[in-house]
């Protein structure tokens, strides 16, 4: 078989806590999952479910794509420019529904894009285009540009 058994897990739970953005939270859950589970033998519908209801966030798809799915999401985009506007035009390559947020950067600071399945097209104005990042140190994803 593949390795991915062995960092799969960890990087997936690396990118669910930058979904989640909240340190504080992220240690609840934790604990929490440490505390509510305590000497009990549980499945992995009873951690998705646990970790829906304290973030009231359905993460539902996103555990689908990462755990019952043996590729990991594909962040396809090309970058086109008219005149002095640019536009980010992206997509997920992975299972239907799957519409997990995005950190990019242009150049000041980071901030959400929220591309879906279906190609979008996101305008991100006039910046240096060279300055363009996609956060992929947050997040466990391969990219493919166009």
């Amino acid at each position: 078989g593949s390795s991915d058994m062995y960092y799969k897990g960890s990087l997936m739970l690396h990118t669910l806590r930058s979904l989640i953005a909240d340190d504080s939270l992220w240690s609840e859950i934790i604990m929490g999952i440490s505390n509510v589970f305590k000497y009990q033998t549980i499945d992995s519908q009873q951690i998705i479910d646990y970790i829906n209801k304290v973030t009231d966030i359905d993460f539902t798809i996103f555990f689908n794509q990462y755990l019952k799915n043996k590729n990991i999401p594909e962040f396809e985009y090309s970058i086109e420019k008219e005149g002095r506007n640019i536009t980010l035009v992206c997509r997920w390559n992975a299972i239907d529904g799957f519409d997990m947020p995005l950190l990019i950067n242009t150049g000041k600071e980071d901030f959400w894009i929220f591309p879906s399945t279906d190609f979008k097209e996101i305008n991100l104005g006039n910046f240096d285009i060279n300055s363009f990042q996609i956060r992929n140190d947050l997040f466990y994803i391969t990219i493919k540009k166009q």
